[in-house]
């Protein structure tokens, strides 16, 4: 994967990627980055090609770690490369990650999402080669790249803005449900916990935090027919859980915080 065209890489190609004028006709250069934190990646690619620069496009993912995030960059990259339908004869992906380039070249991954994302890349890689475009990965120092880099970084953060949004509201619903489960008082009969309200005119429900469930008509359409590793993962408490777990003396803001905090 270090040809073009049967040929070994201009002088100086393989460590850093080359200006629109140096790049011959049918070959393609892209360049991409990723920014990683708490989850979170931004990434960022800019495709090049003879006398012609192609937008910048970002993308933000869930990641579970810096190189996985750098190899969902090359991933996107591969992507956009065979979406650019023009006639190609030669494909160099720029990556600042040397983790991420051998683990595509030389290392054999062990982590199932690492080896997931690798899969992905070489598929994409694939049908370009079956185009009969030749693929070379590069690894490049990030001042080489630092458009994208700075991108990737601006990405990231939109994204974790737009998520400390998503996660507020959430920790907004779940202080209404804590002040709502105040008037709900809960019994117990036959080891089984039941909600009802104050004034015990209306249904009681059988309620659980192990497993995490309620017979209410609000979590029964939200999470009734859901397995418990989603709702886990997800689910916001209703207001039957959160007096049960006052009831049991249970700090509900800790038994949710996986799906309060969640970033995906």
């Amino acid at each position: 994967m270090n040809y073009l065209e049967g040929e070994q890489l201009p002088k100086g190609w393989e460590e850093k990627p080359p200006d629109s004028c140096e790049i011959p006709k049918g070959v393609y250069v892209i360049q991409c980055d990723a920014g990683y934190k708490g989850g979170i990646a931004g990434i960022s690619t800019l495709p090049i090609t003879a006398g012609k620069e192609y937008r910048l496009r970002e993308y933000s993912k869930r990641s579970e770690g810096p190189v996985h995030a750098e190899l969902l960059a090359i991933y996107c990259a591969t992507q956009r490369l065979n979406a650019i339908r023009c006639n190609k004869t030669a494909c160099i992906i720029y990556t600042d990650c040397k983790n991420a380039r051998d683990l595509l070249t030389t290392w054999h991954a062990k982590r199932p999402y690492i080896r997931d994302a690798v899969d992905k890349i070489k598929k994409e890689i694939a049908k370009l080669e079956n185009r009969g475009i030749s693929v070379c990965i590069c690894h490049t120092k990030t001042t080489n790249i630092r458009r994208v880099d700075r991108r990737a970084g601006k990405k990231r953060k939109k994204e974790e803005n737009r998520k400390r949004t998503e996660i507020d509201k959430r920790i907004e619903t779940v202080e209404r449900r804590i002040t709502a489960s105040r008037r709900i008082v809960i019994y117990e009969k036959g080891g089984e916990h039941f909600a009802i309200s104050e004034s015990k005119t209306s249904t009681s429900y059988k309620v659980s935090l192990n497993p995490l469930r309620c017979e209410c008509s609000w979590w029964t359409y939200n999470w009734g027919n859901k397995e418990q590793n989603i709702v886990r993962a997800r689910a916001l408490p209703c207001k039957h859980i959160c007096a049960l777990a006052k009831h049991l003396n249970k700090d509900i803001r800790q038994l949710f915080n996986r799906q309060i905090e969640r970033v995906d």
